[in-house]
């Protein structure tokens, strides 16, 4: 579980659910070890509709997807695994 928190400009941070970090692109994985917000924990989030979303990282604006045990934000294009489901808890 993320918790997702709106910066403005259609920016947000993530959080990880276990320290409560935020998360950030690291281009081939996404880590939740951070204290602060700079540019690479800033996350574009975009609606597919039927309660689908993607994520862009903030390094380098690529798709992320969800990969065996990781996130990986490096992708040019949108499929299946890079399409994320938010719910509101």
């Amino acid at each position: 579980k993320f918790t997702i928190e709106p910066l403005g400009d259609n920016k947000y941070t993530l959080r990880g659910g276990r320290g409560g970090k935020y998360c950030a692109d690291e281009s081939e994985k996404v880590v939740c070890n951070r204290d602060r917000v700079g540019g690479w924990e800033k996350f574009t989030i975009e609606p597919l509709g039927d309660n689908k979303y993607a994520l862009r990282g903030g390094q380098f604006n690529k798709y992320c997807a969800d990969e065996a045990g990781k996130v990986v934000c490096n992708r040019p294009h949108l499929k299946s695994w890079e399409t994320f489901t938010i719910n509101k808890l």
